[in-house]
């Protein structure tokens, strides 16, 4: 106990020893709250895709509405499902970061930029998934989201910077991995959009277990092992 109450005064020491002027902040407590905030925010907006027109009244009204729902609630599931994977992924890197400083806070924020819009490129989506145009602007998003979360990785590992410096360096590079899947299924599934926007959009549903089963497989492998 009073191990502990040593280890805690002496961080505290070095945060107020930290200049004024110094980008480097060992408390992230507040990069994370903002960050599950804005996720937590995202994955409620994406139910006002899921609208009830009023004026339904008779068992077949609300049968045929009911139908005409699905392509709204297939884009829900996706978009929710997406989210969540961006929200684990993100909670595996700060699962080893350590610190951070305003280049980690400011890739971090533009990460945040591209989960706050997925909900209206979602709705979009369910409105016109048919249209070449927003299959394609949903998928650079999701290329453009997951990348940013590559580098913040990827500049937060180099040399250590930012990293718990007990991490064996298999570790780092399963984290790199596991960041690439989702960027490379959506641009690679983005020309199937010219042939036919809803093979697309199969290609992403089909997707979100490949890239559960690659955390699955990869904690059986040797290197990996210790990785949960």
């Amino acid at each position: 106990m009073e191990a502990d109450e040593s280890r805690g005064t002496s961080a505290a020491r070095r945060t107020r020893k930290l200049p004024p002027w110094s980008s480097l902040n060992p408390d992230l407590t507040r990069l994370l709250a903002l960050s599950d905030g804005i996720f937590a925010f995202a994955m409620t907006l994406l139910v006002l895709g899921l609208i009830v027109p009023a004026g339904l009244g008779s068992k077949s009204d609300i049968a045929a509405y009911l139908g005409s729902l699905w392509p709204a609630f297939l884009a829900y599931l996706l978009g929710f499902f997406v989210i969540f994977l961006y929200w684990r992924q993100h909670g595996l890197l700060f699962r080893y970061i350590v610190s951070y400083d305003w280049t980690v806070a400011n890739l971090n924020v533009l990460f945040l930029l591209f989960v706050a819009i997925m909900p209206f490129m979602t709705i979009l989506l369910a409105a016109a998934g048919q249209a070449l145009l927003v299959v394609w602007l949903y998928a650079a998003l999701q290329v453009a989201a997951g990348g940013t979360l590559l580098a913040l990785w990827t500049y937060a590992s180099h040399a250590r910077r930012h990293l718990d410096p007990t991490i064996p360096e298999p570790w780092v590079a399963f984290v790199a991995r596991a960041q690439m899947v989702g960027p490379i299924l959506f641009a690679a599934s983005m020309p199937l959009a010219l042939w036919n926007p809803y093979a697309c959009e199969a290609v992403w549903f089909a997707g979100l277990p490949v890239i559960a089963m690659y955390r699955y497989r990869a904690r059986h492998e040797p290197a990996a092992e210790v990785v949960s």
